[in-house]
């Protein structure tokens, strides 16, 4: 009896082993929270921020194309003196400038296109770590209009009836190199020759205008014509001189 009693407990005693077991097996495992981030706020010194105002005023509000200008954005407030950045924008483009005694300066692009009035913004942005002053903006408008052109080293030289007249001249500008077509025509009387010709840019900053035209056999005194075309940007320009067609030997 006594060894029927003990086979029993050591039955029960592995039963509930196995259910441990199992159990052990079955439970998740515990795993520890991951870390949070903290988004941190500006420091706060004041209940509210102390108002500040931005004006941005230009130094030509209306330029010819490829001139430089000059966005100057002063930041004032009633007490002290804001420090921060201040964003200045145009034409898509955006640019952070410090602001040093109250005033940020930005020289704007000069290829800005011509014919078109852009909006000029400045945007304050104060310190982070001060939050004192709060932020302000303004906008002012630039005018861009088509700059001026000339020909000059205009030059077609004399030739001989039957021979090949040529015509070479530059276009320039005060501001960037001028580009596009010009028209280029001689003339005497009723005979009229012409060719239109893109202009090559030039390493001086000029553009070069040149044409060959046929064999031409009236003899005489001719005009050569170099009108430069223009287009959204430049103004256009023209130029003559007259070159001879001579007797052939």
């Amino acid at each position: 009896m006594f060894a029927a009693i003990l086979k029993k407990s050591v039955a029960s005693a592995a039963a509930a082993g196995a259910v441990i077991a199992v159990a052990g097996l079955s439970a998740p495992a515990t795993v520890g929270s991951s870390p949070s981030i903290e988004k941190v706020a500006c420091k706060k010194d004041y209940p509210s921020a102390i108002a500040t105002i931005t004006n941005v005023a230009l130094r030509n509000p209306a330029q010819p194309y490829g001139l430089t200008n000059v966005a100057v954005a002063t930041v004032t407030a009633n007490v002290g003196k804001p420090t921060g950045n201040v964003r200045i924008s145009v034409a898509g483009r955006s640019w952070t400038v410090g602001v040093n005694n109250g005033v940020a300066r930005k020289t704007l692009p000069r290829d800005l296109a011509a014919q078109e009035t852009y909006p000029v913004s400045a945007r304050f942005v104060p310190n982070c770590d001060t939050g004192e002053y709060g932020g302000s903006s303004d906008t002012t408008y630039l005018t861009v209009t088509r700059a001026d052109t000339s020909i000059t080293r205009l030059k077609a030289p004399n030739r001989r009836a039957g021979g090949h007249p040529s015509v070479t001249a530059t276009v320039g500008s005060a501001n960037l190199a001028p580009n596009g077509s010009a028209r280029v025509r001689i003339y005497n009387g009723g005979a009229v020759e012409t060719q239109v010709v893109r202009v090559q840019k030039l390493e001086d900053g000029s553009g070069l205008i040149e044409a060959r035209f046929g064999r031409v056999f009236k003899r005489g005194v001719w005009t050569a014509r170099v009108s430069y075309l223009g287009n959204k940007n430049f103004q256009q320009a023209s130029a003559d001189r007259t070159f001879v067609l001579k007797p052939r030997r």
